[in-house]
């Protein structure tokens, strides 16, 4: 049986209409989309900020590994984090 009206547990027993918009959604369950493990070029270059072109160039040097799912082609998250993590340090200017 479905009471539509009826207090939830662990709710205020308010109508939803009573509520703000803080309590209506704290009473709502946290659920967290997975992130992905596996990314796109656009979606690479777009994490990075950064152009698709320089996605392509380290690929094609072979400094950023990809893989191809079908007709697709992947960049795993752990390698595009392996490329930032290898790509020589900024130096400072002295003033």
């Amino acid at each position: 049986m479905c009471v539509i009206n009826g207090p939830r547990p662990g709710g205020t027993g308010r109508a939803p209409e009573a509520l703000s918009g803080t309590e209506l959604f704290s009473t709502m369950p946290a659920e967290r989309e997975p992130e992905p493990i596996a990314l796109s070029i656009m979606d690479a270059a777009r994490m990075v900020g950064v152009g698709r072109t320089t996605i392509y160039e380290a690929m094609a040097s072979g400094r950023l590994p990809a893989r191809k799912l079908g007709r697709r082609t992947v960049i795993l998250d752990a390698d595009l984090r392996q490329w930032l993590s290898s790509l020589p340090a900024m130096k400072s200017r002295a003033a």
